[in-house]
């Protein structure tokens, strides 16, 4: 036997080698093999002729007209992922990876195992047709479960860019499966030009996302999501602009929680790896996630693969379901020209806002945080009664509401402030969430106070009622037009064994979520015109919430300058189905809770801004016109309709116009944008909020950003529209020309250009070409139709 025929068992069939029941020598055993991985690097090329020689064809192959996957015979080993037609290789399995395409990490006397294809003594290919294959793994004895299979089915639908992975664990009683990793596609390069779009909440864009888990300033383990919650959506795409790209996503209609990541191997490839949670039992004899993971090969940049998924995610019945698709949504709501975010007793947040609405001629709604008894971050859920009194209280609510300004209030569904009176009293702590060593799952966000918050678990009796009763308190008894309830669209896996609940993984954090919600409706009378919104966006919660607050339009606020850019991901794929509104965009500087510390109050507060940051207040809100989203101004003052009389009348035009073309900024549907080439600037940018920039970190930022915004929108009667926003001091000629047959337009129809005041221009077009030649001023702000006769 010679070198290279050695070398295919040890990397083959270790388990073959080696018997015996002792786990540990196992594992020395199998470093030692990844040693000899690296020795023998140069006997690579001799080693899988030697493979192929002896085993006739050593790789299993699964391809249609878009894609191939392959596959190593004796194993079962992944080998690469390639485009069908042009054979370009998207992934590939290197010498320094073990190739399996899953693993199971189960926790045995509280020590963690991981279980790869290496650890089983039998493969087989029970099935394989020209678009499935199910592939076989067995006898485990090595590692101590003999009775263990594992059965991976892969199906590649004829003519389609995807793969559909399901898995299926067998005769795993007396097992605890902390997780099952499937599939694991290692080997995905790059060289510094990839992207990467994840729907985090509204969805952020990664540019080299090697170069950023590499580092500096900090190395990261992976880039991660959890869905349901931060991950709004269950896709992922990984793509350069020239090439094809790599589409991960999954079918889950059911809100089971799982992890989607990237992480990075030791040739500094990206591996992709999808993470799902079992019932943490060792009851249980097997188990089958209900959903099938997808991979697969898609051409073009994140909105084509937000339209891909589209297709998928619309047919699903959170869409059919949603609030704003049933027209279940509060009319007040609807007509709301723009938000006000303030914070503090009603002289500071309803009476700025009756001034605004005033001023601008249209409905305002206001956001409102820090109304409640207690230190805000820290004495949660003790909301009542409001700070100022209800003597104060009821009847400025009631004077704004004849105004019609509706004000929503902050309370957070998910946490209780460990150190308050009330969590001793009531016994919170038996309802809080659990991890899987049974400790409280507890987080300071406070920074000047110092003190907890601990996750309740939405699924118990307990917390429904005490959250819902104090919701609709503050409906019923104080007038308020709704709740704020912040960390909504968040999900958690609890361990609790004493709760409504299987322990660990499942779907029952959505489900009972949505029942906490409806027994807060069921307690506002049926006239009462109530606005429970949510935190960040969430597909599993479009049937429950009314809005969504989306704050990423400011993302440089909070988190400064980084490898991550916003991008309207979750309206791509839901706007018509979601209402979203927010934004951290302020003139002043943040305030400070007059509950917290003295001796921490920041030197400023609500004081004007440097003149430099004027203009990233107005590209902060002209992402929100473009991407479809009702306008919100933070710490507004009736004193900056003088002192930045320019911001406030260009923020004034905005609301303005998009409240005249709400069928497309609301109810439309959002179209792929347009690939233009527009002026750029270095632009100074504040990272500054109640928190961020508070601890002595830096503050201020330079980076180069576009000056002229488009977005393209599609109503329900076929028409086009396009809304233009220019934050340069000079004026922008945009042009390019349309073919209508791609906007399912006749061949003739007219373009209308307007801004807030009326129309500009209208002329025609004709035989198919439509032709766009219009001049945007210095700051303007225009929307432009586009009707087929």
């Amino acid at each position: 036997m010679n070198l290279p025929d050695v070398y295919c068992i040890l990397l083959y069939s270790p388990s073959k080698l080696f018997s015996g029941n002792n786990y540990t020598k196992t594992q020395s055993i199998m470093r030692y093999i990844s040693t000899l991985h690296l020795i023998l690097a140069l006997f690579s090329a001799s080693v899988m002729l030697s493979c192929t020689s002896k085993n006739g064809n050593a790789d299993i192959l699964l391809k249609n007209e878009q894609l191939s996957l392959q596959f190593n015979r004796i194993n079962g080993a992944f080998i690469s992922l390639r485009k069908g037609k042009t054979n370009q290789q998207i992934a590939r399995t290197s010498q320094m990876d073990h190739g399996s395409p899953w693993e199971i990490h189960l926790r045995d006397d509280n020590a963690l195992i991981k279980l790869n294809i290496h650890d089983a003594a039998t493969f087989s290919i029970p099935e394989q047709t020209p678009e499935k294959m199910v592939l076989r793994w067995s006898d485990f004895s090595a590692a101590g479960y003999q009775n263990l299979a594992v059965e991976a089915q892969i199906k590649m639908p004829k003519n389609e860019p995807v793969a559909y992975w399901d898995i299926h664990l067998k005769n795993t009683e007396g097992l605890f499966i902390e997780k099952l990793v499937y599939p694991i596609i290692p080997g995905l390069p790059d060289a510094g030009d990839k992207k990467l779009a994840i729907p985090e909440w509204m969805g952020t864009l990664i540019h080299n996302p090697a170069g950023y888990l590499e580092g500096p300033p900090v190395e990261r383990k992976s880039i991660e999501l959890i869905y349901p919650g931060v991950m709004s959506m269950q896709c992922m795409y990984l793509y350069n602009d020239q090439n094809y790209g790599f589409y991960a996503a999954c079918n889950d209609a059911e809100s089971y929680t799982k992890k989607f990541l990237f992480m990075l191997d030791t040739l500094q490839h990206l591996t992709y790896r999808m993470e799902h949670y079992p019932v943490y039992s060792d009851a249980l004899s097997d188990y089958q996630p209900a959903y099938s993971a997808i991979t697969g090969v898609l051409k073009g940049d994140w909105m084509d693969a937000a339209l891909y998924y589209k297709e998928w995610a619309g047919q699903q019945e959170w869409c059919n379901n949603s609030r704003l698709t049933r027209h279940q949504t509060p009319a007040w709501l609807d007509s709301t020209a723009l938000w006000i975010w303030n914070r503090g007793k009603s002289a500071n947040v309803l009476q700025p806002a009756v001034h605004a609405k005033r001023a601008l001629g249209l409905p305002v709604s206001v956001l409102w945080h820090w109304w409640h008894n207690g230190p805000y971050d820290v004495a949660f859920p003790e909301y009542f009664p409001p700070r100022e009194g209800d003597a104060s209280f009821k009847p400025q609510v009631h004077r704004a509401s004849e105004e019609d300004v509706r004000a929503i209030v902050y309370m957070n569904k998910l946490q209780w402030g460990s150190s308050t009176q009330s969590w001793q009293e009531k016994g919170a702590e038996r309802y809080a969430v659990r991890d899987r060593e049974g400790k409280l799952r507890s987080h300071v966000y406070n920074i000047f106070m110092g003190k907890a918050l601990t996750n309740m678990c939405v699924t118990t009796p307990f917390w429904k009622d005490t959250y819902s009763s104090l919701a609709a308190r503050a409906v019923n008894e104080y007038g308020l037009g709704g709740i704020y309830m912040d960390q909504t669209c968040l999900s958690r896996l609890c361990y609790s064994t004493d709760h409504d609940h299987a322990p660990g993984g499942g779907n029952y954090w959505v489900q009972n979520s949505a029942q906490l919600i409806q027994q807060i409706r069921s307690s506002v009378p049926d006239k009462r015109e109530v606005l429970l919104s949510g935190e960040g966006v969430g597909e599993a919660w479009l049937p429950h919430v009314d809005a969504f607050l989306s704050l990423q339009v400011s993302r440089e606020r909070y988190t400064g300058i980084s490898h991550r850019e916003t991008i309207p991901f979750f309206q791509a794929v839901y706007h018509k189905h979601a209402l979203t509104y927010g934004n951290y965009s302020s003139l002043l500087s943040p305030p400070y809770d007059e509950l917290w510390p003295e001796e921490n109050h920041p030197a400023t507060t609500l004081d004007l801004l440097d003149t430099l940051f004027n203009r990233q207040f107005l590209m902060e809100q002209v992402r929100s016109y473009v991407w479809g989203m009702q306008p919100m101004i933070s710490n507004f003052n009736p004193e900056l309709l003088t002192s930045r009389k320019k911001e406030m009348d260009y923020l004034f035009r905005m609301a303005k116009i998009r409240s005249q073309h709400k069928q497309y900024l609301l109810y439309g549907e959002m179209l792929k944008s347009l690939d233009l080439t527009v002026p750029e600037a270095e632009l100074d940018i504040s990272r500054l909020s109640i928190y961020a920039g508070r601890d002595g970190q830096v503050t201020a930022f330079k980076r180069v950003f576009p000056l002229i915004y488009h977005g393209m929108w599609k109503r329900d009667n076929g028409n086009i529209g396009i809304a233009l926003a220019s934050i340069a001091d000079t004026g922008f000629v945009f042009q390019r020309k349309l073919q209508s047959h791609d906007y399912a337009l006749p061949a003739s129809g007219s373009i209308t250009v307007r801004n807030e005041q009326g129309i500009l221009t209208e002329n025609a077009f004709s035989d198919g070409i439509i032709d766009l030649n219009i001049n945007i001023p210095a700051k303007a702000i225009l929307f432009v139709e586009i009707t087929g006769h």
